[in-house]
């Protein structure tokens, strides 16, 4: 008799239970010899096609550099390169297991633990833009279901969503590590991540200085990590520094950034 099927998932219940495993204690070898599941969530098409020179120099900083700061204005298409890039490196033979996204939980004076629900709940409205931006890339790249395709990323721990609340004593190993709307992010964050950041990784910090939301920085904007990490660590060899000014979303983004001042 042959193997009995989770119909659910179209795997059989040793690969789901081998798959279980390799969650919670890390994948540490690249997916040659795990079961065909594994592969089959990686098996996606990424098309990244950079619109000016500026998403090039972008791209080749996120895979030659340990760190990259990125600060943009609005419309520039940084979150789609970078994300972009990313998929490509999960997808490669590397170091890289998972794409670690971290976000700003205190934004306009509102705290992660005054929404209700659960911490998946609390978590949403912080994320899920960026998880729209990872369909939109899948789906212009030919990509069917996209959907389904994040849907599995996420569930098997291929790409993790943590507030920067809960970092403390926490450590990213084999990992690409973005942190989006970073310009939100105070001092003593931006710090915490950085020194959380093992050498088999590879960190982003992505953010645009004129968006910033966190009332402590928005009183102070000596306090904004973003700023701070670009004055301070800008020289360093591993570290990659980038700021991209031409919108590629909407022309009329440019023109209500111009007069908004």
């Amino acid at each position: 008799m042959g193997k009995q099927k989770n119909l659910k998932n179209g795997i059989t219940l040793d690969e789901e239970i081998y798959i279980d495993e390799k969650m919670k204690n890390g994948i540490d070898e690249r997916y040659s010899n795990t079961p065909p599941y594994i592969n089959k969530v990686l098996n996606f098409k990424v098309n990244l096609k950079c619109k000016n020179q500026k998403q090039k120099e972008l791209h080749k900083l996120i895979r030659e550099k340990e760190i990259v700061f990125c600060s943009s204005s609005a419309g520039t298409g940084k979150s789609f390169v970078v994300f972009s890039t990313l998929l490509e490196l999960l997808k490669e033979d590397n170091q890289y297991n998972k794409i670690v996204l971290i976000v700003p939980t205190s934004v306009s004076g509102d705290d992660i633990g005054l929404l209700p629900g659960t911490i998946d709940d609390k978590m949403n409205p912080f994320y899920e833009a960026h998880v729209q931006t990872i369909k939109k890339i899948l789906r212009l790249s030919g990509n069917n279901d996209v959907d389904k395709i994040v849907e599995d990323l996420i569930k098997y721990k291929f790409i993790e969503i943590r507030p920067c609340n809960y970092l403390r004593s926490f450590s990213f190993s084999n990992s690409l590590v973005v942190c989006e709307e970073s310009q939100n992010f105070v001092k003593h964050s931006i710090k915490t991540i950085l020194t959380r950041h093992e050498e088999t990784c590879k960190l982003i910090m992505v953010g645009d200085i004129d968006q910033i939301d966190n009332p402590k920085i928005m009183k102070n904007k000596s306090e904004c990590g973003l700023i701070h990490a670009l004055d301070k660590l800008k020289n360093l060899e591993e570290i990659g520094t980038i700021e991209l000014t031409e919108c590629v979303r909407n022309p009329i983004i440019t023109k209500i950034l111009q007069r908004w001042d």
